[in-house]
This record gives structure tokens, sequence and C-alpha cells, in this order.
């Protein structure tokens, strides 16, 4: 009994050992490109939202011009 244990024990380390490591480095590439496509998710919100606020800052320019023409005829 102790045999076949030492042998279980044995068989394992060296699968262990043995085991191919190329699937851990293909998951640290997959986390870099994923973290790749996260910040240029990031990149395109803040652009539209910079975008949405010019227009916004631009449509309230125009609405206080209107705002002063309407207040120096009255």
């Amino acid at each position: 009994m102790k045999k076949l244990s030492l042998l279980l024990v044995l068989f394992s380390f060296l699968f262990v050992a043995c085991a191919d490591k190329k699937p851990k480095i293909e998951t640290e590439e997959l986390k870099t490109e994923m973290e790749t496509e996260v910040d240029e998710m990031e990149t395109t919100i803040v652009d539209s939202l910079s975008t949405t606020m010019e227009k916004a800052k631009e449509e309230i320019e125009d609405a206080e011009e209107e705002i002063d023409e309407m207040l120096e005829d009255l």
C-alpha cells in the first residue's frame, strides 16, 4: 500500500512539473488585450461625453444671446 501511495505521489509530482505552462502566458496576453479594449472603450466614452458637453455649452451660449436680445427689446 505504501508503494502504491508513493507511486501516486511521484506521478502527481511529475504530472504537475511537466504540465504545459503556455496557457498561463495566453491568459496574461488576453488580460492585456482586454485591458487595452477597456481603455479604448473608456476613451470613446470620454470623447462622446466631451462632445455632448461642448454642444450643450454652445446651446447655452446661444440661449444667453437670445435672452440678452429679448431683454434689450423690452
